[in-house]
């Protein structure tokens, strides 16, 4: 619930909850029915929170929207 940007294309994402112990996974997408461009996006954890980081086709960093999943 709730992401801040600490640069481009890298996210970290916090819960109401430490998801340290838990498992999770990100793609790219839109809530919108709008294209997402081709890109890449890889996951860690980092302080209790989901870190996102968001790439272009190219690998170069980029801000592209995603979906996050976690399952503790």
């Amino acid at each position: 619930s709730g992401g801040n940007a600490s640069s481009v294309g890298a996210y970290n994402v916090g819960f109401a909850q430490d998801v340290s112990a838990c498992v999770y996974t990100a793609t790219l997408g839109s809530t919108d029915g709008s294209d997402v461009p081709p890109g890449r996006i890889t996951v860690s954890g980092v302080g209790g929170k989901v870190a996102v980081k968001t790439f272009d086709a190219t690998g170069n960093p980029a801000d592209l929207p995603f979906h996050v999943m976690v399952a503790c």
